[in-house]
């Protein structure tokens, strides 16, 4: 539906007529999806196929970067500045705050300064031909993501670490970390759950951006590249879908103990 919205706007006025067939030509495009071409009458199998490759290749690396990056935040504000955590929380949120052209742009004069002082190239700046750009773009794809990460897990650690099975951990004599990592993370995990899904939309709206200046030939480059309402939609699909069985396996699969069910 969405991906037949341009043609429900026609300048200032709506034309539900032409959107209603549009709907029809797409869902009959998807029966055959085989046979969707764009540009010069070219299949879109197996090419959309390589795109989304590169993407799912960068929003995997990302993520573990980010999961990361947040952990290690997380462990050494609790380990380390606990007194200061409403401090770094703060410094979180600002962090979050500097628009992701600035963190980009930050990085890739960081490794222009290197590569100007040493005579080495440390990460490519852009995908060209063969050369493929992906640990900066997942970098800097990452950063944003990982503050995101640090403060919901810094809130949830606190929210577990306020409720009495921890004084009683603490009174029997296990040691702190043994507690964060046995007892706390579990629950922690469970929670961040919730969040999840924002934080994969607020990684996919990034990745636009990530993609086009990177020079990453993407599933995003493609789809702002070919723009036809079925190619469009097929792209979409592929984005959800496997965001959606991942989501229902893990509400059927996991255990009932770290849903604290009884």
């Amino acid at each position: 539906m969405v991906s037949g919205l341009p043609i429900l706007f026609n300048n200032i006025n709506i034309n539900m007529k032409e959107y209603v067939k549009t709907l029809g030509y797409i869902i009959m495009k998807l029966i055959q999806p085989i046979n969707i071409v764009y540009g010069e009458n070219r299949r879109v199998f197996p090419q959309i196929l390589l795109h989304y490759r590169e993407s799912l290749i960068l929003c995997v690396l990302a993520m573990m970067l980010a999961l990361l990056l947040a952990f290690m935040i997380t462990y050494i504000t609790l380990l380390s500045f606990k007194r200061y955590i409403d401090k770094i929380k703060i410094v979180l949120t600002f962090l979050e705050s500097l628009p992701d052209l600035f963190i980009i742009v930050t990085f890739q004069l960081i490794v222009l300064i290197i590569f100007k002082n040493t005579g080495w190239l440390i990460f490519n700046l852009a995908s060209l031909g063969d050369e493929r750009s992906i640990f900066l773009p997942a970098i800097c794809l990452s950063i944003p993501i990982s503050l995101l990460f640090g403060r919901l897990l810094l809130q949830q650690y606190e929210n577990e670490l306020r409720k009495s099975y921890i004084e009683y951990a603490i009174s029997k004599g296990l040691s702190f970390f043994y507690i964060l990592n046995k007892h706390v993370l579990r629950n922690v995990i469970v929670g961040l759950f919730s969040y999840s899904k924002t934080i994969v939309w607020f990684m996919l709206s990034n990745l636009i951006i990530i993609e086009y200046l990177f020079n990453v030939n993407g599933i995003t480059t493609f789809l702002i590249e070919y723009h036809t309402s079925e190619v469009f939609a097929l792209g979409v699909l592929l984005l959800y879908i496997p965001l959606f069985l991942f989501y229902k396996i893990y509400h059927l699969l996991l255990p009932p103990m770290l849903k604290g069910e009884k």
